[in-house]
Parts: structure tokens; sequence; C-alpha cells
């Protein structure tokens, strides 16, 4: 095995997802369905600080991005779910189990909150979704961070785990109330 043979065999198995796009790509292109995907929460709440990797960009987000998370590392939740008690830097969110056909399940992760307004923008929104693929059989994690006075709104939030077709294959309420 040369070099960079083992490099990439090192990759893979810290991002599973980005070794296994290439025969996502091939199911999607070959029309195959999200059907037999399927999603279960086994966790939700606040979690403790996770230091984010940087951002990619989420154009159906409030923000424009979505943080990117360590894929291997599994966030500690704070007791208390559903009720999160919010202020900036305040995280959240669900563990999620996905299921499926292949190695990883593209899924989509939808936000609805009480509309939050950029002030700079104008933007408002009541809900934000981005694409999420999870890997089969590996809990991984999904969530809203405080990052802007602006997002801090009190009210009822659900979060949802769709497949492609939108269908819902999980959802978790959550009752936000702002710190004073």
């Amino acid at each position: 095995m040369n070099t960079l043979e083992k490099v990439s065999g090192i990759l893979c198995l810290v991002s599973l997802a980005s070794c296994s796009q290439g025969k996502e790509a091939e199911s999607q292109a070959s029309g195959q369905s999200t059907a037999s995907a399927s999603a279960e929460i086994v966790n939700c709440g606040e979690i403790e600080a996770v230091s984010a990797l940087g951002t990619t960009p989420a154009p159906q987000t409030a923000l424009g991005y979505v943080r990117v998370m360590p894929e291997l590392e599994t966030p500690k939740f704070k007791p208390g779910c559903p009720n999160i008690e919010a202020a900036l830097g305040t995280r959240f969110g669900v563990q999620v189990l996905a299921k499926g056909p292949g190695l990883i399940v593209p899924l989509v992760t939808r936000v609805t909150h009480p509309e939050i307004r950029d002030p700079e923008t104008g933007k408002a929104a009541t809900v934000d979704q981005w694409e999420s693929p999870m890997d089969a059989g590996i809990t991984r994690y999904a969530g809203w961070s405080f990052d802007k006075p602006w997002e801090l709104v009190p009210g009822r939030w659900r979060f949802e785990i769709l497949d492609n077709d939108n269908k819902v294959l999980a959802a978790q309420d959550f009752v936000v109330t702002v710190k004073k």
C-alpha cells in the first residue's frame, strides 16, 4: 500500500461522509429514493460547548450558513429537554440515529421557530433548513446555536429530520425561554 492509499484510508476513518460522497452521488444519479431511510431521535436538549470546524453555505437559513461540527464527536447533552433557557452561545438540538440502504443517509434538518429577523438585511424567517447527510447506524447531532441577539426569540421551536422527499422521519419540540 503506498502512502497516498494509507492517507486516504485514515481520512475515510475520520470522515466517513466525505469518503462516501461518490457512492451517494451514484445512488442519487441512478434515481434511488430515500424511501427506505429512517431516523430516530435518541437524545435532545442543550449541549455543552463544542468548537465548530467552520461554516458551510446554507441558503435556506436566516444566517445563510450552518456551522460544521466534528463528525466523530458526540456532544454532551445537559438535562432538561425539551426546555431550553437561551442566551448568546446557547446550543441545543437533537441526536439522531439514521438508517438507510447505504453508508450515508441523505437527510435534511428543518427547524421551525417564531419569527427571527436580521436587522442588517431585514430578512425574516420562521423556518431554517439545511442538508444534513448522516452516517447510517452512527448517532449524529443536528442543532441550533444562538449566535446573534436577534435570534433569541422565545416560543415553540421544532426540529424535524426529513428525507429527500420532504417526508418527516423524526421530530422534537422544544420550549425556548430567554435568559434575563
